[in-house]
């Protein structure tokens, strides 16, 4: 007999709230070097290879359901598939596909969502959703992908003129421009680390300037930003990609 999970009224309202799927500009460029190999997955390369991100984001068929139960019985080698059966109250209560090839991503989208609570989007699920799957499965942390805006109090790199620098958000007052307080760097012991001066360095910056993140930051004055390797990786990218074009 297979084991049913069975969905609470409450958690069934809950998911049927409206909201919709975004994929937020500043998370394109990191989306892009991904694909084209300018920055490493750091996904599992025995669950995941380059076939499936490419799959994922140019909609295709794929191999969706096979990986995600490879990924499950990698973590539980005793995982009986065939013992897994989902249920729910209403057919109301699971966005339905519009297409006959995005039935894997539904599958991943809904139990998502089942998992934390959270509301269903039901509209632009398709590609954002696949989007913020390939960023995930890269970061290995689940994504906010009902948020399209900057937020507050978390750190993004920002492009300034020729260079970039990490700074955290203050707000967006007007919905095209957003507040930075930037640390100051320097380097101690070959490192580059970062502190904030005595004197506030804050600058509105306008949206499309910002190209990475949400990023976390290690230590409290001085500090450091884990994935400054691969903030450099995306902006070398991109303005080799601007040069191009």
């Amino acid at each position: 007999m297979g084991v049913h999970y069975g969905l609470p009224q409450d958690t069934a309202q809950k998911l049927n709230m409206e909201a919709t799927c975004v994929f937020p500009e500043h998370r394109e460029t990191l989306l892009k070097c991904l694909l084209n190999g300018s920055v490493k997955f750091k996904g599992s390369s025995s669950v995941f290879d380059d076939k499936d991100l490419q799959s994922l984001y140019g909609c295709n068929h794929g191999r969706v359901i096979h990986k995600a139960i490879s990924a499950l019985q990698q973590i539980d080698s005793t995982l009986d598939a065939k013992q897994w059966l989902f249920t729910s109250n209403t057919p109301k209560d699971v966005p339905q596909q519009q297409t006959s090839f995005d039935c894997g991503v539904f599958l991943c989208f809904f139990t998502r969502s089942l998992l934390l609570h959270s509301p269903a989007p039901y509209s632009n699920i398709g590609n954002a959703f696949r989007r913020h799957m390939i960023i995930e499965l890269h970061e290995q942390e689940l994504d906010t992908f009902t948020e399209s805006s900057i937020q507050d109090n978390k750190y993004y790199a920002v492009e300034y003129q020729k260079a970039y620098y990490f700074g955290r958000a203050l707000g967006s007052p007007d919905g095209a421009y957003v507040k930075f307080k930037f640390p100051h760097s320097t380097v101690s012991s070959g490192e580059r680390v970062f502190n904030w001066p005595r004197r506030d360095d804050i600058d509105r910056v306008h949206n499309s300037c910002v190209f990475y993140g949400p990023v976390v930051i290690v230590g409290v004055g001085p500090f450091t930003f884990p994935q400054s390797t691969e903030v450099e990786q995306v902006y070398q990218w991109l303005r080799k990609s601007r040069k191009g074009t």
